[in-house]
């Protein structure tokens, strides 16, 4: 068929307006775009002489002088007059019709930062290393279902690709990012030159203005402490922080994904780790009223809240994009009964991040979805990782063998540890209280057996710690079967005395007829809150009647974990908590690189731009996992292109 001059015409219009709002960054200039943070040699340009040029004639002409030519044909480099700028130059010398291009010399560095722990990055550069413990607080490291530890060290190459990122961008200090956690460690040597501070007025989650501002960067909706005072004191959120937006090249500890940062600390989690619905909606509406761009939750449950669900809708209407993880309990998604909220919210802000090894495979602890059109939509690096802490941690727990049960103190007869078996899993050291130990084996409380109950009979044990500091705050986290009657009582003590039973009463069960397993945590700041911890646990059963199936507890694990606090620990963890930061850190750096990107523009660079991965086939709704560098260069097809052939 014949196409007219005038219809190509019409075509290529089409095509270069399909191009400049599709939003495609212009073809850059020497001193702008791609390379705006390059420097350059001053008094000296590279010149391509077209060819036939006269080029010595040429460069004597503009006052300059040839220094030598660079094995390639016409290109030069030559040294400029006195006094003339780089930028005058290349103008020049550009505008001269027997010049290809001029362009500056400039001076290309090494992308790696000079922090010293950039090494342990994995995520960011993976050389195949192996991730150590080195100074690490408290380190957890990825292991195998059999708990060997796995994909250590990983395959190099396969990583996030940021250094390639970093020669398009280093700084995301132009886009706020909330940090939705446990708050944030702000006076951290790699965090506190990253803190978000209010330009004018810090605003509640109302928009109303807050008297007195937001001294510390953010603001506190969990908890008892101060409101004003987003503190992290469980480490987590800082953690999540470090990993976005370390500041880089200050040669201490690590870097973020941004080496320069905005960073709003917004605490919706207690000394737990738990926050509610009410807390977090109130978080993520602060956020969004004091202008964050980008928002972070690496948290999750598996309650569905129509309000949680409006708060990220609220932040899709003001152009924030929502990172979070997928969960930790290797679950399927696609089975609405492992659901995890806010990952399985259907909204088009939300990112949901499955976790990578540092082999790139899903970790075996990430959660997914089969299903067609998942909400888990890519993966990033989430075991062995490193990143900022709030302080030193001491741990103590069953599982090491100089504090387990057999360790502990008792007063009375009742308490026993014994090695066996309840509900089909196998204990050691588990410690046991029955009534009539000595007639039936306590092992099989969790029976239908038969017990008497002991008349007003008590019995306590208790165990002592030091700490090599004084802690901000501690946590006890338990583990126990109960079958408690309507006259027993279990009760969890805490104090600061040392070799004798605590006093100050953590938590009594009983009262009803009760048989269940419980995984507690307790919040116990307020009470062990010197260089000595004691804890202690009582058991009661009254009365005299045979009593069936038996009452009695199982404590099969416990653990006590105290938190000083610092400016210079980092910690080892595994997590969705710590791959979601990696994209999070991704979309900060698409928005300061691209300043007029919409959330659904910076959305599609980070999940269409990554890189195609196998292990998150079938698994994720893009297969990819996340690439800094390819979310950068990634450009939007052009939308609304009508091309007619006549």
């Amino acid at each position: 068929m014949k196409i007219e001059s005038r219809s190509i015409l019409r075509i290529l219009i089409l095509l270069i307006l399909g191009i400049l709002f599709s939003g495609q960054k212009p073809i850059p200039n020497p001193f702008g775009g791609l390379v705006k943070k390059q420097s350059y040699v001053p008094g000296e340009i590279i010149v391509k002489f077209k060819t036939g040029a006269s080029i010595s004639s040429l460069v004597f002409q503009k006052g300059g002088k040839l220094l030598s030519n660079l094995g390639h044909s016409q290109i030069t480099h030559i040294k400029l007059r006195s006094g003339e700028s780089v930028e005058t130059a290349v103008q020049t010398y550009s505008n001269d019709p027997n010049i290809e291009f001029a362009e500056p010399n400039y001076i290309y560095r090494t992308q790696s930062p000079n922090d010293t722990s950039y090494g342990s990055l994995w995520g960011l550069k993976n050389t195949g290393q192996t991730i150590a413990a080195g100074s690490a607080v408290n380190p957890e490291f990825y292991t195998d279902t059999n708990g060997n530890p796995t994909a250590n060290p990983g395959t190099s190459g396969k990583d996030i690709s940021v250094e390639s990122a970093w020669t398009l961008q280093t700084d995301c200090s132009s886009v706020i990012v909330a940090v939705v956690d446990s708050g944030i460690n702000y006076n951290h040597q790699d965090l506190t030159n990253e803190m978000w501070s209010p330009s004018g007025s810090c605003l509640d989650e109302n928009g109303g203005t807050i008297i007195g501002s937001c001294p510390n960067h953010g603001w506190n909706y969990a908890g008892t402490r101060a409101a004003n005072d987003p503190m992290d004191y469980t480490g987590h959120g800082t953690h999540v922080a470090g990993t976005i937006g370390a500041q880089g090249n200050n040669g201490v500890g690590t870097t973020g994904v941004c080496q320069t940062s905005k960073l709003m600390a917004v605490r919706v989690l207690d000394e737990t780790g738990s926050g509610t619905t009410a807390n977090i909606v109130k978080g993520i509406n602060f956020a969004i009223n004091n202008g964050a761009k980008v928002i972070n939750m690496s948290l999750g449950g598996p309650g569905y809240s129509s309000s949680f669900y409006s708060a990220i809708q609220n932040a899709l209407n003001h152009d924030a994009v929502v990172v979070v993880a997928a969960g930790n309990s290797g679950l399927d998604h696609a089975n609405s009964s492992n659901a995890s909220y806010p990952c399985d919210y259907n909204l088009s802000n939300l990112v949901c991040v499955a976790a990578l090894d540092q082999n790139f495979n899903i970790a075996n602890f990430s959660d997914f979805n089969t299903a067609s059109g998942s909400t888990v939509a890519i993966g990033a690096p989430g075991t062995n990782i490193m990143s900022t802490w709030p302080g030193n941690m001491s741990v103590f727990s069953q599982s090491t063998p100089s504090q387990d049960f057999s360790t502990w103190t008792t007063t009375g007869t009742d308490w026993r540890v014994k090695n066996c078996t309840l509900g089909g899993k196998t204990f050691t050291n588990l410690l046991m209280f029955t009534s009539s130990v000595n007639t039936v084996d306590a092992c099989s409380f969790w029976s239908s057996a038969a017990y008497y109950r002991q008349a007003s009979s008590g019995n306590n044990i208790y165990k002592t710690f030091t700490l090599p500091f004084t802690p901000v705050a501690a946590t006890l986290a338990i583990d126990y079967y109960e079958v408690l009657l309507n006259t027993d009582s279990f009760k969890i003590y805490a104090g600061t005395n040392s070799g004798s039973f605590p006093s100050s009463l953590v938590v009594s069960k009983g009262g009803t007829n009760t048989m269940d397993y419980e995984s507690p945590t307790y919040n116990i700041s307020s009470i062990c809150n010197s260089t000595t911890c004691t804890i202690g646990l009582n058991f009661i059963s009254a009365g005299s009647s045979v009593i069936g199936p038996g009452g009695g507890i199982g404590v099969d694990y416990y653990s006590l974990t105290a938190l000083g606090n610092d400016t210079t620990h980092y910690s080892i963890i595994n997590g969705t908590s710590m791959a979601s930061p990696h994209v999070t850190g991704v979309a900060a750096l698409i928005r300061a690189y691209n300043p007029n990107y919409t959330y659904s523009d910076t959305v599609n660079a980070i999940l269409y731009g990554g890189i195609s991965n196998g292990s998150l086939q079938g698994k994720t709704k893009t297969g990819n996992a996340v690439n800094a560098y390819g979310a950068l260069k990634y450009i939007n097809a052009p939308t609304g292109i009508t091309v007619t052939v006549q």
